[in-house]
């Protein structure tokens, strides 16, 4: 399912005259800063077609991986950057070009985003192929690009009544928490059942990058960051 090329470090492309000091790289998310969502203009699969994320309103379905077609409850809107500073490099968005991801298009992709892939040694080290990783995770993947932004960007979240992971960009699965209280949130984290998705933390996810990538013997995830 996956075009992964040869492993190397990402190249930083710099789109216009933004600088990034130091002092920007320590910014505050509470400034403005989002870092997981759709940035507008990613495309997604609903009953319509293909559309753009930013014309999804609530009352849409969309085609989710496990659901099929699901409605969408709330849209929530934002922006990467608001300030008047630079935006901070932690806050980067991927450019994810075409084929990496079994995408069709070249995809942007904002840091945080959690993202699903299929491998086999996901199966072999977590008992399944399928397996959700932030994008963060892909900085070291050839053909993938950090973009310092000098515009404003939108970003775009949908929202379901449950845990969807969607279809967008021809091949991207896209993971869409559902907005739960704070309360329901801690019910679930003292119940015993596992939630239907969870993502990797950042190291074990980069760790099972290069499984994928090296095709190195899955013995070896004992060793691998818990």
């Amino acid at each position: 399912m996956f075009g992964f090329g040869s492993w190397g470090r990402a190249k930083e492309v710099t789109l216009g005259q933004a600088e990034h000091s130091a002092a920007a790289d320590g910014g505050d998310m509470a400034k403005g800063g989002l870092a997981t969502g759709m940035v507008a203009g990613t495309q997604v699969a609903t009953s319509m077609g293909w559309r753009p994320v930013e014309g999804v309103i609530p009352g849409d379905r969309v085609l989710t991986f496990d659901g099929g077609m699901q409605e969408v409850v709330a849209v929530e809107r934002g922006h990467l950057w608001s300030s008047p500073t630079a935006c901070p490099r932690h806050l980067w968005p991927l450019r994810v070009g075409k084929g990496v991801l079994g995408n069709r298009t070249e995809t942007m992709l904002l840091p945080e985003q959690v993202v699903m892939i299929e491998a086999d040694c996901a199966e072999d080290v977590l008992g399944d192929p399928f397996v959700l990783i932030p994008a963060a995770a892909l900085a070291e993947c050839a053909g993938v690009e950090l973009v310092a932004m000098p515009r404003e960007v939108d970003v775009i979240t949908l929202r379901f009544a449950d845990d969807q992971v969607v279809f967008a960009n021809m091949g991207v699965l896209f993971f869409c928490p559902a907005k739960r209280a704070v309360t329901e949130m801690i019910d679930m984290a003292h119940t015993t059942g596992a939630p239907a998705y969870a993502p990797l933390p950042l190291d074990q996810a980069e760790a099972l990058l290069t499984l994928i990538e090296t095709g190195a013997d899955t013995a070896l995830w004992g060793a691998m960051p818990e």
